[in-house]
Formats: structure tokens, sequence, C-alpha cells
């Protein structure tokens, strides 16, 4: 039985990460429903559904929330019911201890697919290091990249620094499918100060 319970909570915790929601908004929206009496009822899967879609929640991640339901939810009426409340508290619950995990992509700023590997070496450089010192960036990639000086690498990265603006304002997911305010190394990444100075496109 033992064996079993831990097989079950391995499932949902799986399960949790792979929703994959900002824990500060679900933080957010779990003390709105707890102070809510309409968000303390008992809700069918549906309706639980059509709640959790007002408050943000994709359509790819009804798969995830069925699963949790089907776990979580008690006999009721009509079938099994779980309030809104309920949901969130227990999905706050797992979330909280599962381990951060480090992202090892290196930073690419939102680039889109398809830029040049010059331009995602540059924007890994200032990640780690800041914008600035482009003589020093220069001499880090010249055995790939032979051609590059610091001028050229300072002009590239005025070109390139509005989109990736655009992309960190918007909190956009990047390839490696965070964005920057879930990304595990944004107290450590640079991009956001080499930008702050940038001029909206």
């Amino acid at each position: 039985m033992e064996a079993r319970a831990e097989a079950v909570e391995m499932t949902l915790e799986g399960t949790v990460e792979a929703l994959s929601w900002k824990r500060a908004k679900a933080e957010e929206l779990a003390d709105a429903a707890a102070a809510s009496e309409a968000d303390c009822r008992p809700l069918e899967l549906e309706a639980l559904l059509q709640r959790l879609r007002s408050c943000g929640a994709r359509g790819d991640d009804e798969d995830y929330i069925s699963e949790l339901f089907a776990a979580w939810a008690a006999p009721g009426e009509n079938g099994k019911m779980l309030s809104l409340s309920d949901f969130l508290l227990r999905y706050l619950e797992i979330a909280r201890r599962l381990p951060s995990k480090q992202c090892g992509a290196p930073c690419e700023g939102g680039l889109p697919p398809g830029s040049e590997p010059l331009e995602r070496e540059l924007v890994r450089l200032v990640s780690r290091d800041g914008k600035g010192n482009w003589a020093a960036k220069a001499a880090e990639l010249s055995s790939s990249f032979p051609a590059s000086t610091a001028e050229s690498l300072e002009a590239l990265w005025h070109a390139l620094a509005p989109k990736i603006k655009k992309v960190v304002d918007g909190d956009q997911p990047m390839a490696c499918g965070h964005s920057c305010s879930t990304c595990p190394t944004k107290h450590t990444c640079q991009v956001h100060d080499a930008i702050k100075d940038i001029e909206d496109l």
C-alpha cells in the first residue's frame, strides 16, 4: 500500500510539474479564491475547467487538470466535485515542495528561430557578463568567429537589443520553454540590466 501511495504521489507531482504555472500567480489566485464564497463551492469538472480558463489556464492544460480533479475530487450529488479554492490549495501543496529545475539551455533572450550562431553566442555572453567590455567578448569568440571585433559586436548588440526587450518585457516563452519570469537563472542573468535603457520599438 505504501509503495502504491508513493507511486500515486509521484504521478501527481509529475502532473503538477507539467502544468508549469507560475507559483506566484497560483498563490494570488488561491488567496482570492479562499476569500470568495463562490470559489469555495464544489464544482463539477467542466465548471472547474471553465473557471480555471477564466483565470488564465490554457487549452493544453485541461488533460492535466482533469487528472488532478480525478485524484482530489470528492463524491457529490452529481458525481465528483471539487472547489476552485481546494484545487488551487492542493496544487500549491505539491508545487511548493517540487525542486527548482536548473535550465541547461544558454540564455538566448527570445531570439527567433533561425538566428545566426554569432547572435546566440553574443546574447549568451551578455546574459553572463552584461553589456560592454566588447573587446573581451570579441577575444572569447575569436576562435569561432574570427571576424568579430569589439565594434562589430557592439553594433550587433544594439541591433538585437530592441527585439530582445520586446520578448523580455512581454515575458514570452523562449526556445527552452521558460519565460524570463520562470527561468531558474533569472537572478543572475544580466540581460535585463543590458536592455533597460533601450527604447521600445
